[in-house]
């Protein structure tokens, strides 16, 4: 894990978010997982070259509080985002993607009971970051640390459906900041993150 003084100070300001609600207020408290099945939005300004949407796993802990008539519900997630390479001049055995992991802090507004809608916003910090090339059986790593930017954030929206302590959840997320830094004497590409989510949630 890299940047550790920021990871840490990211996960204190987790932490407090989690534990924090209005002495009055009822809360609840619980862990979600799931899938995101995500690409980038944008120009990487390589011609030719497109990125398809790949599946990766989100996992974490949510708490609310209710705020007129509403749920105020911050999250902490350890989701790994990313995209895959579609490069027209590559070999046709080449297989290319955009492993990227982040901490991230979605807090939304939760309107309705089942099934309910969420609106909101996240911010995250990049934990790790890895293009992963796999040709002729065999794959290799090559660490992009140093190339993509420490912070993301953007919107989140979606819908629930619930059934006692369980909640089946649909969610898309847009990040509104570029992925990767520029370059020496290159604007960084105009690429943004982008996914859909499906998330089991379970109250305890």
């Amino acid at each position: 894990m890299r940047r550790p003084t920021s990871v840490a100070g990211f996960l204190i300001v987790a932490a407090a978010i989690l534990v924090w609600a209005p002495p009055a207020a009822a809360q609840g408290f619980g862990v979600k997982g799931g899938r995101l099945w995500s690409d980038f939005r944008g120009d990487g300004d390589d011609a030719g070259v497109s990125y398809d949407r790949v599946g990766h796993w989100s996992v974490g802990l949510f708490t609310y509080v209710r705020v007129a008539g509403a749920k105020l519900r911050p999250e902490v997630l350890y989701s790994r985002r990313g995209a895959g390479v579609l490069d027209p001049a590559a070999s046709e055995d080449k297989r290319e993607r955009f492993e990227l992991d982040y901490i991230e802090i979605p807090v939304v507004l939760e309107f309705g009971g089942s099934p309910s809608f969420f609106v909101g916003g996240y911010g995250a910090v990049n934990v790790d970051a890895r293009l992963v090339t796999e040709v002729g059986g065999e794959t290799t790593r090559l660490d992009l640390s140093s190339s993509v930017e420490e912070f993301d954030y953007g919107i989140v929206f979606g819908v629930g459906l619930r059934v006692e302590k369980f909640t089946i959840e649909g969610r898309y997320v847009q990040g509104l900041r570029k992925v990767f830094k520029a370059a020496a004497g290159l604007a960084a590409p105009d690429l943004k993150h982008r996914a859909l989510g499906l998330f089991l949630a379970i109250e305890l």
